[in-house]
């Protein structure tokens, strides 16, 4: 790991020369990290002190922490970041003007623009991982900073492109640009609906810098900013924010065509967009994921790093979405070269979740106990998990096994106390996390439903945790038949309880919504509608108070909408008439009041808004032709 140094003196200037190598040297290091070798980033990087050089260690130090939730590292990582900012503003301003001759497309310095940006961007996450409301509102303010200076690199190119093209031609709109304003990509529909952009001609380092960490950042800022809640965007304009997802999706489609390591940042982030879309994305048109392009991306990506992890994962999550779930555990298994910790505690995170789907229960408690000792995050629901998964094993072992459920019941009532009192719980501005308190609630629940049944606690434990669990992560569109039906006969377990006449209003109604879930992605539509009708037919009041789960009904709403969706496509429907029974379901859900583990479902509705406002332009437009 590194040392905090003292910034060099402002006399010390580093030559043009040197200031290049230590570009690529730094563009070297961590790249190197997507190969899986950190140890070689970090002793590259430890050699030299350019600003460049402190912006690598900074990333370094700020991967492990927040892969490990480390509050120390990231307290250096914050001093590795001012340091980077500094040193490249100070360098930007003692930049000289170019010569006639110069080679470069961009304004001197703008190599310095984006080392600072950059930093600003990273410190705004440290900003974040610190807790401290002051220091995430200094973060806010670094994302603006960067931002505008983002904004301007943009601005420059696109003027550059749009005066070469008028060059060539009298035609000021052409179908193929660089890097677009707003007002441009506004009305070029051909932008709007590709991801392709010609590529300028880049011939030195720092060109190429700047150009791929231009369209890698700014690209990834104007899409985060296109999923904020309609609610804020007015807010964010003011200030200057203004998002596009179909210009920064097409920024970041460009930059993985390079081999470096915004290349492979834009490659992650394009994946991690789409893993999010689909994860999110019940309502779905055929449009919204380039299944082809990102299956092409992974192997590419897996060509030019072999023995990177985060490639591993990316093949492991296209295998699952193929309802492959054998196959993807079996990618996750391969053993790995340099196993670094932080990377390592991703691939068996992923791993258990895909063994949870497949109702490998044991392996699944064996792997979320394993994560424990890999990862500081969220400990209590890697208990949770397992504590459900001995839960399953528990109930089919019953009748066949009982010695052998007896071991799994005190297993699982180990790694129950363990979440509720073992651990200390993970808080983000003194708040804790929302499946944190997720954890807390469901397990006084059944500690209080012991208490009143005289049970011991696993024997009160309600409807499936584990096929509960399944659903928040929308875990179901991954199986195949035969785990669906598996699905179905443990959440239909309950039914055969002794205790189940007893059960509350709010527990009979989490098992209802986890069958119309299952027998939605059977096809079965509409049994599925018939059981949510149910659903929405109970008073609200059974919902509310300190240990019920507040939950199902938005669920409920969010469900018959995405089963109004599907039906468009039913023979005998009127598909307008469906779309606008899914929008009104979606907009029920959008204004509810605060409910347990809303930030999730919240995603999915606006992902879902924002589908079926382009399906109705497109209908429109259709309709105009």
């Amino acid at each position: 790991m590194f040392s905090v140094r003292k910034s060099q003196s402002a006399a010390s200037v580093p030559t043009h020369a040197a200031e290049t190598e230590a570009l690529a040297d730094t563009l070297f290091a961590i790249e190197s990290v997507f190969n899986n070798d950190i140890t070689l980033a970090e002793e590259v990087l430890a050699k030299g002190h350019s600003s460049f050089h402190e912006l690598g260690k900074a990333l370094m130090v700020l991967l492990r922490s927040s892969l490990g939730f480390d509050g120390e590292a990231s307290s250096n990582a914050a001093k590795f970041l001012a340091d980077a900012e500094a040193k490249a503003s100070v360098q930007r301003s003692r930049v000289e003007p170019p010569s006639n001759a110069s080679e470069s497309i961009f304004p001197a310095g703008s190599e310095y623009s984006v080392c600072q940006a950059e930093a600003q961007l990273a410190a705004a996450i440290v900003a974040v991982l610190s807790q401290r409301m002051t220091e995430y509102l200094r973060g806010l303010y670094k994302i603006r900073q960067a931002y505008m200076l983002f904004r301007g690199i943009a601005d420059h190119e696109s003027r550059r492109v749009r005066h070469e093209k008028l060059k060539e031609s009298n035609l000021a709109r052409t179908s193929a640009a660089t890097i677009l304003d707003d007002k441009t990509l506004a009305e070029d529909e051909a932008a709007k609906t590709r991801f392709d952009i010609s590529t300028p001609n880049l011939t030195t380092v720092a060109d190429t810098y700047t150009y791929t960490g231009t369209n890698l950042c700014f690209g990834a800022l104007l899409v985060a900013l296109s999923m904020v809640p309609s609610a804020f965007q007015q807010v964010l304009r003011v200030v200057g924010f203004r998002g596009n997802k179909d210009r920064g999706l097409a920024l970041l489609w460009e930059t993985s065509k390079f081999s470096n390591v915004h290349g492979a940042l834009a490659a992650l982030a394009l994946l991690s967009f789409y893993n999010v879309l689909r994860s999110a994305g019940d309502i779905l048109d055929g449009e919204n994921y380039p299944k082809e392009r990102c299956e092409a991306l992974v192997d590419t990506m897996i060509k030019r790093y072999p023995q990177s992890v985060f490639w591993t994962l990316e093949e492991a999550r296209m295998t699952a979405c193929r309802r492959e779930l054998g196959d993807a555990i079996q990618i996750l298994s391969r053993p790995v070269d340099h196993p670094v910790k932080q990377l390592i505690s991703l691939t068996l995170i992923e791993k258990s979740m895909y063994q949870m789907l497949h109702h490998d229960y044991q392996a699944c408690s064996e792997g979320f106990i394993g994560c424990i000792a890999l990862s500081k995050y969220s400990q209590a629901l890697y208990y949770y998990n397992a504590a459900s998964a001995m839960i399953e094993l528990y109930r089919m072992a019953q009748t066949s096994d009982p010695a052998r459920a007896e071991e799994y019941k005190k297993q699982a009532t180990e790694y129950l106390h363990t979440a509720h009192h073992g651990v200390d719980v993970t808080t983000l501005f003194s708040t804790t996390l929302p499946f944190d308190a997720f954890v807390t609630r469901k397990i006084n629940k059944w500690q209080a439903r012991a208490d009143q049944l005289g049970v011991d606690l696993v024997d009160a434990v309600g409807v499936s945790p584990m096929e509960e669990m399944i659903y928040y992560y929308g875990g179901h569109k991954w199986m195949q038949g035969s785990e669906l039906e598996q699905s179905l006969a443990m959440i239909s377990w309950s039914e055969k309880s002794p205790h189940w006449t007893t059960a509350d209003v709010d527990e009979r109604c989490i098992l209802t919504l986890l069958k119309a879930v299952v027998h939605r992605w059977q096809g079965d539509l509409p049994t599925a509608r018939s059981l949510l009708t149910g659903i929405l037919k109970e008073d609200s009041k059974a919902f509310k108070g300190k240990l019920n789960d507040n939950w199902i009904l938005p669920s409920a709403h969010y469900e018959m909408a995405i089963v109004s969706w599907t039906e468009r496509d039913e023979p005998g429907n009127d598909q307008a008439v469906k779309v606008e029974e899914c929008a009104q379901w979606l907009d029920k859900v959008s204004r509810w009041e605060k409910y347990e583990l809303d930030a999730r479902l919240s995603l999915k509705v606006k992902a879902a808004q924002d589908v079926v406002t382009t399906y109705r332009k497109k209908v429109k437009t259709r309709t105009k032709h």
